[in-house]
């Protein structure tokens, strides 16, 4: 019999339940304080990253970005660019309309009766914004309301977005108080789902922003056809540029302006209210294992086994997920590429243009039913060869080595399937289709997956129903992608030069000035289409440096050759896509001071078409640039749709008549009818007129009885070096003449 002390003494604790009771209060006390959140944040994160996928394209984001305010002015915008935004996306057949941003109208303005009448023309589908200040705090918020002649019109939706201590804002509201009002948020509006007062959803930032169909505010305002796209679709209009608006770090995306917030915030709601448990879930689960695990000495072992194998299954229905596509289940282009490595078959590739416009007219459930009938139809057209699904309506399949020959007939045949109208839910869908194929085995399967669709895009550019990719191709598209990468070391080297192209003045037949037309000498490529470069340079925002290249060698030669006392003027001409560019106007001004030339020996030489289609913002700064002293010139008129109210409200000082109007002057009556017309229209008008493309002497006597001022062409002089233009000024000098 033990003594009674030692009956009595307590068995001393096991090191591992004091540990766990350690990391009980612990873990309690780091979810209560919120010290997790950032490690949380960061977990979220990554299963984001891990789950990407494309949003439904139900929500459309149209953003003010600094394209728009290059062309149409700097925000805040007029009562009346609201107004012709709101008219044009009715036109277009926006489904609703939502402002990501208040607009701040007065009541005497002169355009509120058309943007009340605009917003009535929707009955009901535009929603605007009413907020309190984001810098109000306490129970004294500033409440941000529209005017009530706006608010009988339109609903109101709630912008004010809640963000933690690094400006990210994981939490979107489903509503907000503003006065004595409750107003949803522009994701609630959109999708119906609404929550409790005060409640808030996660947003599913695995929805990729750049799957979200955008457009900037220029299309909008100036109507392009590229609107159709929005038929059917909920309109977010909000800021995109750098410095005006609200930003917000965006997980897995950076700096975002709001309206993609809002609209990634919709995006989430359509695809169901999300459901949070909290930290105490996995704190529980966690309590309950540990305690499992002190209880049962095996149960280590057999709670890692179990947890190896969950592991495993998870692994792999990723891995399955990942080569599916989510909406139609269909196998995608990572599960081709999987298939197709290595292998000496054909890729052939099938893509339906117009597959957004048909998915965007069906009910959301019904893509599947689409996707369904286009691959039983390629399917039964390709002989049974399994079809693989990317984004945009792009098809792909793997066909035998042995059927090449007979591709040609197989495509054929699957184009007059395609006639067809598809019926999806009861409806007639017309499928525009295309085809490309690549033949060529020796290359990675990624590779001649892009070579199979760049000859699916050839082919419906072609208006052909398919085509093969050419290999030899391959070098120029290679310097396509290049060129722009080289083209600002080419500027820098000296590869990229100018030329001048002599003008004469027909009425005292002395050479008067010169055009600057850009070169760029290769040194494995010789010449450089300069339409090609020049093109690819506005397209991708490289203009400007080229620009400043040219003006300030043409402004260099122009004083030079002006200091002998003579009156040389010089043209240069200016890209559609520095009209209206802030950095335009001190360039032309710090380009003349710096090479002392006179303004008005200066001529800046915009296009007929760029000129007509210059927002009243960018024509202010055309008359901005006139002002200085500097003469503006209308490069190839008659290509465009002049009207005599254009001509009299653009500063010009002269037209150039394009060259193929000139080319067939002697031939042409009509031409010569056009011609002589142009010349009086511009005499009217106090403006001088230039004809180019002059190539022989009858031309230009015809020209000067027409009583055109000065010029251009072949028979007057070719783009030349600053050297040869010298010796050319030289040679035909009236001193030299006499």
């Amino acid at each position: 019999m033990q003594p009674l002390a030692t009956r009595n003494r307590r068995k001393p604790a096991r090191p591992m339940r004091i540990l766990l009771i350690w990391s009980i209060v612990s873990a309690l006390l780091f979810g209560l304080a919120g010290f997790a959140d950032p490690i949380d944040d960061m977990f979220r994160a990554i299963r984001n990253k891990a789950r990407e996928h494309n949003a439904s394209g139900q929500v459309a984001v149209v953003g003010i970005d600094t394209l728009a305010q290059q062309e149409i002015g700097n925000w805040p915008w007029s009562t009346q660019r609201y107004a012709t935004m709101i008219e044009n996306l009715s036109q277009a057949g926006a489904r609703r309309i939502f402002f990501d941003f208040p607009m701040n109208v007065a009541q005497n303005d002169p355009d509120l009766p058309r943007l009340v009448n605009a917003m009535k023309g929707m009955n009901g589908h535009v929603h605007i914004a009413a907020n309190f200040a984001p810098e109000a705090a306490g129970d004294t918020q500033t409440q941000v309301l529209p005017l009530p002649e706006l608010r009988s019109v339109a609903g109101l939706v709630n912008t004010n977005i809640r963000t933690n201590g690094f400006n990210v804002a994981w939490n979107m509201p489903y509503s907000n108080t503003v006065g004595d009002r409750t107003i949803p948020s522009i994701a609630s509006a959109i999708t119906g789902v609404t929550g409790s007062e005060g409640q808030s959803f996660p947003i599913d930032y695995s929805i990729r922003m750049r799957s979200l169909p955008y457009f900037s505010a220029t299309d909008v305002v100036e109507n392009t056809a590229s609107l159709d796209q929005l038929r059917g679709r909920d309109v977010i209009i909000g800021t995109n540029a750098t410095g005006i608006g609200n930003r917000y770090a965006v997980p897995g995306h950076g700096p975002s302006a709001s309206v993609f917030v809002a609209a990634i915030a919709a995006e989430t709601l359509i695809g169901g209210a999300p459901t949070t448990y909290g930290w105490w879930v996995p704190f529980l689960v966690a309590l309950v294992t540990c305690a499992l695990m002190l209880r049962v000495s095996r149960t280590p072992l057999v709670l890692g086994a179990m947890g190896h194998y969950a592991w495993k299954l998870h692994r792999q229905t990723f891995d399955e997920r990942g080569m599916v596509n989510e909406v139609s289940g269909q196998p995608n282009l990572n599960a081709l590429r999987s298939a197709g490595h290595a292998t000496h078959e054909g890729l052939v590739a099938a893509r339906i243009h117009n597959y957004a416009e048909a998915a965007t007219a069906l009910p959301s459930a019904a893509e599947k039913e689409l996707v369904d009938q286009i691959v039983m139809r390629l399917t039964l057209g390709n002989g049974g060869c399994k079809v693989y699904q990317g984004d945009e309506g792009i098809f792909m399949w793997m066909m035998p080595a042995a059927s090449i020959n007979n591709v040609g007939d197989q495509l054929a045949g699957l184009s007059a399937i395609f006639r067809s109208p598809a019926n999806v839910s009861g409806r007639l869908i017309d499928l525009s289709i295309a085809f490309g194929v690549d033949a060529d085995p020796g290359r990675t399967i990624q590779s001649r997956m892009s070579s199979a669709l760049l000859a699916c895009q050839e082919a419906q550019n072609a208006g052909e129903h398919w085509r093969v990719y050419d290999p030899t191709k391959l070098e120029a598209t290679e310097w396509r992608v290049s060129m722009l990468g080289e083209l600002d070391a080419a500027i820098d080297n000296g590869e990229v030069w100018v030329a001048f192209q002599p003008k004469l003045d027909l009425l005292s037949g002395e050479i008067c000035g010169a055009e600057a037309l850009v070169r760029w000498t290769h040194p494995e490529k010789g010449p450089i289409n300069p339409e090609e470069f020049i093109t690819a340079a506005e397209r991708h925002d490289r203009i400007e440096k080229l620009t400043d290249h040219v003006l300030n060698r043409a402004v260099q030669v122009a004083a030079k050759l002006n200091a002998n006392g003579q009156r040389f003027d010089m043209a240069v001409n200016l890209s559609p896509r520095l009209i209206g560019h802030a950095n335009l106007k001190p360039m032309v001004i710090q380009t003349l001071r710096r090479h002392g030339l006179p303004a008005e020996r200066l001529i800046l030489e915009i296009t007929e078409t760029a000129a007509m289609s210059s927002a009243e913002a960018a024509m202010q700064e055309l008359r901005d640039l006139r002002s200085l002293g500097l003469q503006l010139s209308i490069d190839d008129y008659g290509t465009g749709f002049s009207t005599l109210d254009y001509l009299k409200r653009c500063p010009a000082t002269e037209l150039k008549i394009d060259r193929s109007f000139v080319k067939m002057l002697v031939t042409s009556r009509s031409d010569r009818i056009m011609v002589n017309s142009t010349i009086e229209l511009a005499h009217s008008l106090g403006e001088e007129v230039v004809a180019e493309g002059v190539e022989d002497s009858e031309t230009l006597q015809l020209l000067a009885q027409m009583g055109c001022d000065k010029a251009q062409g072949y028979l007057i002089g070719r783009p030349m070096p600053f050297e040869a233009l010298i010796d050319y000024l030289e040679s035909h000098s009236p001193a030299k003449a006499a």
